[in-house]
């Protein structure tokens, strides 16, 4: 073997360390990020499932409110109409006079 080829074999034997240094780095980091977007995909189903109760907590709570001012609306809208039967009385006998 020459002195050029046992350089350029050096060189690839370099380049090769080189090559499998960062291939490791690369995927420890790899293994990392693959670690942290597990993590954050289990809070974010977590949050994904608070965000469900607090949503039917709240449709809850309109459906109470709705229910509870409809009754309060009942008593108003019969009180109203009384008014208005007795204001109608009040035409007719006008007009009977």
């Amino acid at each position: 073997m020459t002195d050029d080829q046992k350089r350029e074999l050096s060189d690839i034997e370099i380049n090769l360390k080189q090559m499998l240094r960062l291939y490791n780095k690369l995927s420890s980091k790899n293994q990392e990020l693959t670690d942290l977007l597990a993590e954050k995909e289990r809070e974010l189903q977590a949050v994904s499932n608070d965000i469900d109760v607090w949503k039917t907590k709240y449709d809850n709570l309109k459906v109470a409110r709705i229910i509870s001012v409809k009754q309060d609306d009942l008593s108003g809208a019969k009180l109203r109409l009384s008014k208005l039967v007795q204001e109608v009385d009040k035409c007719i006998a006008l007009l009977n006079e």
